[in-house]
C-alpha cells in the first residue's frame, strides 16, 4: 500500500516540475491537412525531406504544410512501420504484409518475393539500405531489392515481437519472450541476453551502445552484458508505448507523459502538455533539422526544433505582456509584466506583486528586488528577498511618476530613472524613504535607460548622449544627434552594444584599461530594415540577441555563424519583443519577453543548425495536366502553359523562404520568383539547364536544384525541313520577286505623288496655325494696360469705400468692400500671371538685372507670406550658411518666384514648418523651399509644372484654390534667368522645390528662343 502511494506522489511531483519547464508549441496535422484516419502509428523522413506517416487508413506523405495519401493495393490495411531507403524508395510494414513503394503507388510483397502471407509487424534497414522485416514472428532479410529470405541462424521455435538493425554497427536486435537476441546484418549466429524479467515487447540501442527494452510496465536500460536498471522517476509508474532509435543518437520512448529521449545517462523530456493526447502517443520522429514530430491521434510538429518554450497561466504566470527579466542572488527568476511581479519556482511562478504594470526589475546589492514602470497608482516596489514582502514606495509627488528606465545602486542609495523626471535618489528614513534629485549631465536630454554592470559602473543613455559613472561624476562617452539610444547590452571582454531607436542601427564600444573606445556603427539586420529593435543582449560567445517588432534574432557580429530567428512560427508567444526583454543564462538558455507572454530558448540543447537543402521538384504540369517528374524534362516544341512547382523542406524556415531561378547561358543573373513556381516560355529548341535555389530572409542561399530541360523542335524547325524550304521554292521565289518588284515600283510612284500633295496641304495648315497663335500671343502681351487700368480703378474705389465705411462705422459696407477688394486683387494676380506667360511666349519679357543681396530678397519673400502662414498656424524659417551671397539679377522676378513657391507651401501645409534654405554652390545660388505638408506622388509632381494644372485637378482647386499658373510661370522665369526649377516629394511627407540661378546674369534669349 505504501509503495503505490509513493509512486503516485512521485508522479504528481513530476507533473508539477514539468509545469515549471514551460510548454512547447505544436502544429497539428489532421483531416483538415489531408491526414485522414484515427491512428497514426509510424513516422519517417526520406532523403528529400518529405515526412511519411503510417495510419490505420494507409500511407501519407507530408511537405510541412499538408499530407497526401498514396494509392494502396487491396488488402494492405493499416501501416505499422516505415523505412525510407537512401536515395529514394520506401518499405512499409502493414496489416496486409510488407508493402514496397514502386512509382506512384504501393504493392504488397508475398511468396513471389520470398515472404509468407500475413501481417508484417516491423520493418528496418541495414547499412546497405536493404530491408529487414518480421512476418509471422520470424525475421526476414532482403538480399536484393524486392527479394527476401529468412534471416540466417534465427533459433527455431523463437517467435520475435520486435526487430531493429543499427545501420552504423550492423547489429540486429530482436525480442523474443523475455530475452534480447543480438545478431549481425552479415548473417551468422544469434546470441541471447536475459532481460530484466518478464515478457518483453521492444528493444532499441542508442548511439552510446546502451540497450533499452520495454515490458508491460516500464522501460529498462543496460550496457551489453551489464545489469538492467529501470528508468526511474515518473517512467517507473507510467505506460510506455514505443521505443525508436533516431538520427540524433537517442532512443525515444513514447509514454503517457510525453516523449522522452534516452542516450546513456542523459534524458530529454518534452514537457507534459495536458491539451495534447499523449495517452495516444505512438511514434517520435527527429527530422533532418533536429525538429520533433509526434504521432498518435494525428501528427504534431513541435515548433522551433524543440528548443522553444512558453510560460503562461499553466505555470502560474499571470498576465501576458512581459517586459523585464532578472535573477536574484539566490538564483530565482523575477519577471515584471502587465499583471505585476512574478517569481519563478521549481513548481512554476508565484505572483508577489499583483494588479500593477511593472516593466522594470533590478536586483540591489542587498538582494532586494526593485521594480517600477507603468503603475497607474504611481509607486515603485521593493521586495524583501527573505520574506518576499513587497513594500510600496509612493511617487505621487511627481507630476509623472513612472520610473521605468532602470535602477542603479550606489553608496547605500537607490537610483530610479524616469524619462520625464530624470534620476532620483532614494534613501531609507524612518518612516519611509527620502527622495532627492540627481543632476544629469548638461544638455543630455531625457533619460532613455539606466543600467549597472557587475563592476558597479553605472551606464546612462539619454536622448543626446551615452555616459558612464565610476566615481562621483558623469563621463560622456558618445553624443547622438539623430535617433536616441534605446537598448543596451554588455558582453564578455568589455564588449558593449548600444541600439538606436527605430531602424536596426547599433554603435559598438570596447572597454579597455578603464576607458571606453568607440568601435563604429553597424546594422545587424541589413536584410530587414523595417524591424524596430526594442531590446538587446550579448551572450557568453559575444553573439548579439535582438528583440524586434518582428521577432527575436541572434546575430554573430563576427559573421562566424548564420543568424537565428525566433517568432510565433518557431514557438515564441508573440513576435513583438519588449524593452529590457532578454535574460541570457550561463547555460546559454535565453529568456525572451514578448507582448504576448514569456518565452525561453533552450540554447543549452542547441545543435548546429543544418544549412538550407536544395529545393526539390514537386510538380510539373502542362495546361494543368501532370507530366512525369523524371529527368531530363523533355518537352515538345509546341508546349504551352508548362509550370514547375518546387519546395524547400526546411519546416521552420518555410514561411519566410523565397526562390530564385537561372537558365544557364540565357540569363545574366539569378531572377527572383513570385512563389515556389515557375512558368516556362520562350525557350529555343535544344538542351537547357534550369537552376532553382531557395533564399532565407537573412540572405542565406541553398545549393541549386539543377533541372536539365530538352525542348524538341517542331517539324519546320528540323534541318531537313529548313533545307527543303530553301531548295524547292527557290525558283518560284525568283519569279515572284521580279513580278513583285515591278508592281512595287508602280505603287511607289503613286504613293510619292500622293505624299507630295498631302505634305503641301499640311505645311499650309501649319503656317495658318502658327500665324494665329502668334497673333493671339501678341494681342495678350500688348493688352496689359487695357486689362489692368479698370481693375486698378476697381481696387482703388473699393479701398476708398472701405476707408469710408470705417469712418462711418458701417460694418456691413466695410465687409462688402473688403470682399470686392480681395476678389479684384485675386483677378489681378491671375491676369498678371496670364500676361507674364504671354510675354514670355512672345519673347517680350525683359529682365532688369541689378546688384542684389540674395538673403535680403529671401527675407522679403518670407515677410510677404508671413500673414498667410500665421493664419494656417505654420512656422517660417530661413536657413543660410551665414555668408552673404551678392548677385546680379532681376530682384523683382526672383521675389516673384520665391513668393509663388512659399505661397504654395503655406497653402498646402497646416500646423507645420516651411523652410527656405539659401546657399551658394560655385557660380550658382540655390534656394530650397521645403514644407511638411500633404506632399505629392511622383505622378502628380510631373504634372504641377504645366500651365493650368494642379496635383489633383478639380479636387485641389475646390479645396485649396489657385489657378495652376504659379509653378509654370516660376519655371518659365527661372529658365529665362538662366536657371532651373525642380521639385521632389512623397505623399504625406511634404514637398521640396529647388531653384538654381546663376550669380551673374546670362545673355537674354532672343525672341525666337523665347517663342
Amino acid at each position: 500500500m505504501l509503495r503505490p502511494l509513493c509512486l503516485a506522489l512521485c508522479g504528481l511531483c513530476a507533473i508539477l516540475l514539468g509545469q515549471g519547464e514551460g510548454q512547447p508549441v505544436f502544429r497539428p496535422f489532421g483531416p483538415e491537412q489531408g491526414l485522414n484516419g484515427t491512428w497514426t502509428l509510424a513516422l519517417e523522413q526520406d532523403d528529400q525531406g518529405f515526412i511519411w506517416a503510417g495510419a490505420d487508413t494507409g500511407l501519407f506523405r507530408g511537405d510541412g504544410e499538408r499530407f497526401s495519401s498514396l494509392p494502396a493495393p487491396a488488402g494492405m490495411g493499416g501501416v505499422l512501420g516505415i523505412a525510407c531507403r537512401p536515395g529514394g524508395g520506401l518499405v512499409a510494414a502493414t496489416m496486409g504484409g510488407l508493402a514496397l513503394l514502386e512509382g506512384p503507388g504501393l504493392r504488397l510483397a508475398g511468396p513471389a518475393e520470398g515472404l509468407p502471407s500475413g501481417p508484417a509487424t516491423a520493418v528496418t534497414l541495414d547499412g546497405q539500405g536493404l530491408a529487414w522485416t518480421l512476418v509471422g514472428g520470424r525475421p526476414y532479410r532482403e538480399t536484393s531489392p524486392g527479394r527476401f529470405v529468412p534471416a540466417p541462424g534465427w533459433p527455431q521455435g523463437q517467435r520475435a515481437l520486435d526487430l531493429r538493425v543499427r545501420a552504423s554497427s550492423g547489429t540486429v536486435l530482436a525480442i523474443a519472450g523475455d530475452r534480447v537476441w543480438l545478431g549481425s546484418a552479415e548473417g551468422g549466429t544469434w546470441e541471447s541476453m536475459a532481460g530484466p524479467g518478464g515478457p518483453l515487447s521492444q528493444a532499441a540501442q542508442d548511439a552510446d551502445g546502451r540497450l533499452w527494452v520495454r515490458d508491460d510496465h516500464q522501460v529498462w536500460g543496460a550496457l551489453p552484458g551489464g545489469a538492467w536498471e529501470p528508468l526511474r522517476n515518473h517512467l517507473s509508474i507510467v505506460e510506455a508505448y514505443n521505443l525508436e532509435p533516431r538520427r540524433d543518437g537517442r532512443v525515444w520512448a513514447s509514454t503517457s507523459l510525453g516523449p522522452i529521449g534516452l542516450r546513456g545517462a542523459t534524458r530529454i523530456q518534452v514537457p507534459f502538455n495536458p491539451h495534447l493526447p499523449y495517452v495516444n502517443l505512438r511514434s517520435v520522429l527527429v527530422d533532418h533539422e533536429n525538429g520533433l514530430w509526434l504521432s498518435g491521434l494525428g501528427v504534431q510538429r513541435i515548433l522551433g526544433r524543440n528548443l522553444v518554450r512558453q510560460y503562461g497561466s499553466s505555470e502560474g504566470l499571470e498576465g501576458y505582456t512581459t517586459w523585464s527579466l532578472r535573477r536574484d542572488h539566490q538564483g530565482r527568476l523575477w519577471v515584471g509584466n502587465r499583471a505585476g511581479l512574478a517569481m519563478g519556482t521549481p513548481a512554476g511562478f508565484r505572483m508577489v506583486v499583483r494588479g500593477v504594470f511593472l516593466n522594470q526589475v533590478d536586483i540591489a546589492p542587498d538582494g532586494g528586488i526593485w521594480s517600477g514602470g507603468g503603475d497607474a497608482q504611481r509607486a515603485v516596489y521593493r521586495v524583501d528577498p527573505g520574506t518576499l514582502k513587497a513594500e510600496r514606495i509612493e511617487t505621487s509627488q511627481f507630476q509623472e511618476g513612472r520610473f521605468s528606465k532602470g535602477f542603479a545602486f550606489k553608496d547605500g542609495e537607490v537610483w530610479a530613472a524616469s524619462m520625464e523626471q530624470g534620476i532620483w535618489s532614494l534613501r531609507p528614513r524612518r518612516p519611509g524613504w527620502a527622495w532627492s534629485p540627481l543632476a544629469l549631465p548638461e544638455g543630455s536630454g531625457p533619460v532613455q535607460f539606466l543600467r549597472q554592470d557587475r563592476e558597479g559602473r553605472i551606464w546612462l543613455g539619454t536622448t543626446h548622449g551615452l555616459y558612464w559613472r565610476q566615481g562621483r561624476s558623469w563621463e560622456q562617452l558618445d553624443r547622438f544627434t539623430g535617433a536616441p539610444p534605446h537598448s543596451f547590452a554588455l558582453g564578455p571582454g568589455g564588449h558593449v552594444e548600444v541600439g538606436l531607436a527605430g531602424a536596426p542601427a547599433f554603435r559598438r564600444y570596447q572597454i579597455q584599461d578603464g576607458r571606453v573606445q568607440a568601435q563604429g556603427a553597424w546594422n545587424p539586420l541589413p536584410w530587414n530594415p523595417a524591424a524596430s529593435v526594442f531590446a538587446a543582449a550579448l551572450d557568453g560567445q559575444g553573439r548579439l540577441w535582438l528583440g524586434t517588432s518582428h521577432g527575436a534574432y541572434r546575430v554573430d557580429p563576427q559573421g562566424r555563424e548564420q543568424p537565428v530567428f525566433l517568432s510565433r512560427q518557431e514557438g515564441l508567444p508573440g513576435n513583438d519583443c519588449d524593452q529590457d526583454g532578454f535574460l541570457v543564462e550561463p547555460s546559454r538558455d535565453v529568456w525572451i519577453a514578448t507582448s504576448a507572454g514569456l518565452g525561453r530558448y533552450l540554447g543549452s540543447r542547441e545543435t548546429p543548425a543544418p544549412g538550407l537543402e536544395a529545393p526539390i521538384l514537386s510538380r510539373l504540369t502542362e495546361q494543368g495536366r501532370p507530366l512525369s517528374l523524371h529527368l531530363p524534362i523533355t518537352l515538345k516544341g509546341t508546349f504551352r502553359d508548362v509550370e514547375l512547382g518546387f519546395q524547400a523542406l526546411s519546416f521552420d524556415r518555410q514561411p519566410r523562404l523565397t526562390f530564385e531561378a537561372w537558365i544557364e547561358g540565357r540569363e545574366a543573373r539569378w531572377l527572383p520568383l513570385n512563389g515556389p513556381r515557375l512558368s516556362l516560355a520562350g525557350l529555343d529548341p535544344g538542351r537547357h539547364l534550369l537552376k532553382i535555389r531557395a533564399v532565407d530572409e537573412d540572405g542565406t542561399r541553398s545549393p541549386p536544384l539543377e533541372l536539365p530541360v530538352i525542348l524538341l523542335p517542331v517539324w519546320w524547325q528540323t534541318w531537313w525541313a529548313r533545307l527543303l524550304g530553301l531548295l524547292i521554292p527557290g525558283g518560284l521565289i525568283a519569279l515572284l520577286a521580279r513580278w513583285r518588284s515591278a508592281r512595287l515600283r508602280l505603287h511607289n510612284l503613286r504613293l510619292k505623288a500622293e505624299v507630295e500633295v498631302r505634305t503641301r496641304e499640311l505645311q499650309e495648315a501649319n503656317a495658318r496655325l502658327i500665324k494665329a497663335s502668334e497673333e493671339k500671343t501678341m494681342y495678350l502681351a500688348g493688352m496689359s494696360h487695357e486689362l489692368r487700368t479698370p481693375l486698378n480703378a476697381i481696387l482703388l474705389y473699393s479701398e476708398l469705400i472701405h476707408e469710408r465705411a470705417e469712418e462711418h462705422e458701417d460694418g456691413q459696407l466695410k465687409e462688402d468692400a473688403g470682399r470686392v477688394n480681395a476678389s479684384g486683387r485675386h483677378l489681378l494676380q491671375l491676369i498678371n500671371g496670364v500676361l507674364d506667360l504671354a510675354k514670355i511666349e512672345a519673347g517680350m519679357m525683359e529682365l532688369a538685372p541689378e546688384p542684389v543681396e540674395a538673403q535680403v530678397v529671401a527675407q522679403e519673400a518670407l515677410t510677404n507670406v508671413e500673414p498667410l502662414a500665421r493664419a494656417r498656424r505654420n512656422l517660417l524659417r530661413l536657413e543660410t550658411d551665414g555668408h552673404p551671397v551678392p548677385c546680379e539679377m532681376d530682384a523683382g522676378r526672383l521675389r516673384q518666384i520665391l513668393i509663388n513657391l512659399l505661397g504654395n507651401a503655406v497653402k498646402f501645409t497646416e500646423d507645420g514648418l516651411i523652410t527656405l534654405r539659401l546657399r551658394q554652390e560655385g557660380s550658382t545660388v540655390v534656394f530650397e523651399v521645403e514644407d511638411t505638408g500633404i506632399g505629392m506622388s511622383p505622378d502628380q509632381m510631373g504634372r504641377v509644372f504645366r500651365a493650368f494644372e494642379q496635383a489633383e485637378g478639380a479636387h485641389t482647386q475646390q479645396r485649396y484654390g489657385g489657378s495652376g499658373l504659379g509653378l509654370n510661370l516660376s519655371l518659365r522665369l527661372a529658365e529665362l534667368m538662366g536657371g532651373r526649377l525642380s521639385g521632389r516629394s512623397a505623399r504625406g511627407a511634404g514637398c521640396c522645390f529647388i531653384l538654381s540661378l546663376p550669380v551673374a546674369p546670362v545673355a537674354e534669349p532672343s525672341p525666337s528662343q523665347g517663342q
